[in-house]
Order: C-alpha cells, then structure tokens, then sequence
C-alpha cells in the first residue's frame, strides 16, 4: 500500500509523511490425512516511511519462516477450517542516519475460516482469528546484555486463494 499523511490548521494544508506498505504471506502445504494440511508459510513484510519535509526516511523489513496445519471440515457447498500457524523470523529497522536495530521474531495465529470451492483445484479462502507477535531486542549495556520485548496482539480478518495442485 501506498500513503500520505498530511495536517491541516487555520486553512493550511501540510504533507508530512509518505508511506510504502508491502506483506506477502505465500504457503505451501501437503494433506498429511484426509482433510489435514501441514506445511510451512513464509512473511516477508516491510514498511518505510519518508518525511517530505527534510527527506529522512525510516524502513523496516521482516522475513520468517514457520509450520502451519489446517483441518478442513467438508461440506457439500463450503468448506469450514481451523488452523493454527508459528513463524520464527527477524526484523531489521533502519533510520535516517544510518543506525540499525536488529530483533528477533516469533510469532503465532489461531483462526477459523472457510473455503469457497471456485471449479476443481481452486478456493477462496476467508479467515478471521488471533495472532500475536513478539519482538526481542537484546543491546549491551555497559558489558551487560540487556533484553526488552515489544508485542503486538489482536483479531483480525484474512482473505485468500488456495491452489490445489496433484502430486
């Protein structure tokens, strides 16, 4: 996604900052058992941010990997699920005057959904669930390492298309 943000006082209008958003989330699976999917999903996510004022930009860019299993409940028209995911990772920030911040990622989801069934080998996908992530920092103090965890968690909504491919 791409965005500006701008303030407006006493008739002015201020374009301050400009955004660039991206999240690819690919998976690949294999049906262990009838109606139970197990694979690996991989993140590659970034974000950066430009100050249209004096140019200074700050970026982030995160990669992970991690196990999922989706079990599917089949009905005649639609397919209801449940699946639950971990991904293990890195981000690394970097701010205008060249200093980065490295930290650990790892990261876990629980959603219920159904798939939409769109000729033979194809679904689309609807989801909604709870994800939480964590970020660990870790910097030295004075000869002592020091840790410190941002987390994020919340509900949220996916949408999707499932390609079924034949071995």
């Amino acid at each position: 996604g791409f965005s500006k943000t701008s303030y407006k006082s006493d008739g002015t209008t201020e374009e301050e900052y400009s955004m660039t958003v991206y999240n690819l989330l690919p998976k690949a699976g294999y049906f262990v058992m009838n109606n139970l999917a197990a694979g690996f999903e991989i993140l590659i996510s970034g974000y950066s941010e430009k100050d249209l004022d004096d140019g200074d930009t700050w970026k982030e860019s995160t990669v992970g990997i991690g196990p999922f299993v989706r079990y599917y409940y089949p009905l005649e028209k639609i397919y209801p699920y449940a699946e639950a995911k971990a991904i293990f990772g890195s981000c690394k920030e970097t701010w205008y005057d060249g200093d980065e911040e490295k930290s650990g990622l790892f990261m876990f989801g629980i959603y219920l959904g159904a798939a939409l069934p769109v000729g033979e080998s194809i679904t689309i996908d609807l989801s909604a669930g709870y994800s939480r992530a964590s970020y660990k920092y870790t910097w030295d103090n004075e000869g002592t390492d020091e840790v410190a965890y941002e987390i994020h968690g919340g509900f949220g909504i996916g949408l999707g298309i499932t390609i079924y491919l034949p071995l």
